[in-house]
């Protein structure tokens, strides 16, 4: 129905056909039902942001970059979620303006040109993406056009139907890193049970940026690891000294060429044998006395003897490193 200043209100009609004698008439009883369909509304809203939420998380698994998870993000908003535009902005290196990183929706051109600051001395900067990515919280103007804060943009936003926005900050590692801010085409549109939600998906995008920087930090160190265990291997190779690893049994688990060419035997030979076939000096229990001291102390230097495949011997001083990782080992220098 319409008021008499012009503005319409829904209403639901009953009408009911009635006779009475000869007369015939019906009887109309029209209800306002404006809160009825406000609330239908947000029971709609409600459910769909449920389902974006869901959704969300398992973009937040899938995606293997930055980059591929803001554009599902905001399709999922979109597509899902009830919402008119979604866009996710990041500051750009060396500046202060936010630029937007991806987004999703109708009214995607307004993005061209936009100018949202960081800053919060300047108009462009008190608005709602630029407060909420600085001070990384969520920022909610339930009517677009009559808040103060949203005057530089309200020209080109006009051709939209947007009546509502919502930004949140994104944090990552603990600071400021981007902003997410969704368009609704209504009044009035965030309750207070759909922005807990949505800050819930902020924080669970921030989670996300996190586990990528733990993955790239372990992925480098791994690298970092496998170039410095490259390193040592050359090394060991190519030092003029004999070297020979020994597990906690006594068994030769490695041997460089060097202690391989004086031994007189194959790799393949020493790999099958233990420390004990090779010692000429001392017998089973020292050895074993030996090794034990070792690892209580970490290191020794002594001097022994060694059997060569040939049966000849030849002294050894030898130089010996223990290590507990991989349940133990010991590296010896010869």
């Amino acid at each position: 129905h319409r008021r008499k200043d012009g503005a319409t209100y829904p209403v639901e009609v009953t009408i009911n056909h009635v006779s009475f004698g000869d007369e015939e008439f019906s009887l109309s009883f029209a209800q306002e039902i404006t809160e009825k369909k406000e609330r239908e509304g947000h029971n709609r809203f409600l459910t769909q942001i449920y389902a974006a939420l869901f959704h969300t998380n398992q973009a937040l698994w899938e995606s293997k970059s930055e980059q591929e998870l803001f554009n599902k993000i905001c399709q999922i908003a979109v597509r899902f979620g009830g919402l008119a535009m979604a866009w996710v902005g990041r500051k750009e290196a060396g500046g202060d303006l936010i630029k937007p990183e991806a987004c999703y929706g109708v009214g995607k051109e307004y993005l061209d040109g936009l100018v949202i600051s960081s800053r919060a001395d300047v108009p462009e900067g008190r608005g709602p993406a630029g407060t909420a990515f600085r001070e990384t919280r969520s920022v909610i103007i339930q009517d677009f056009f009559t808040d103060p804060t949203t005057q530089p943009w309200r020209d080109r936003a006009g051709r939209y139907g947007w009546q509502a926005v919502a930004a949140f900050g994104i944090p990552r590692r603990g600071t400021p890193h981007g902003v997410i801010t969704f368009y609704h085409q209504e009044r009035n549109a965030f309750s207070d049970e759909i922005v807990e939600l949505l800050e819930e998906m902020a924080r669970d995008i921030g989670h996300a940026l996190d586990r990528f920087d733990l993955e790239e930090e372990k992925s480098k160190a791994l690298q970092s690891l496998e170039e410095s265990a490259n390193r040592y291997q050359n090394i060991i190779q190519t030092t003029a000294d004999g070297f020979l690893t020994v597990d906690m049994e006594g068994r030769i688990l490695e041997a460089n060429d060097a202690y391989i060419s004086r031994s007189g035997y194959t790799r393949e030979e020493l790999l099958h044998m233990r420390i004990k076939e090779l010692e000429a000096a001392m017998d089973e229990a020292e050895i074993d006395r030996s090794m034990q001291e070792l690892i209580a102390t970490g290191r020794a230097r002594f001097v022994t003897k060694t059997r060569a495949q040939d049966g000849s011997v030849w002294h050894l001083a030898v130089r010996a490193v223990y290590s507990r990782q991989e349940g133990g080992r010991l590296f010896t220098f010869v």
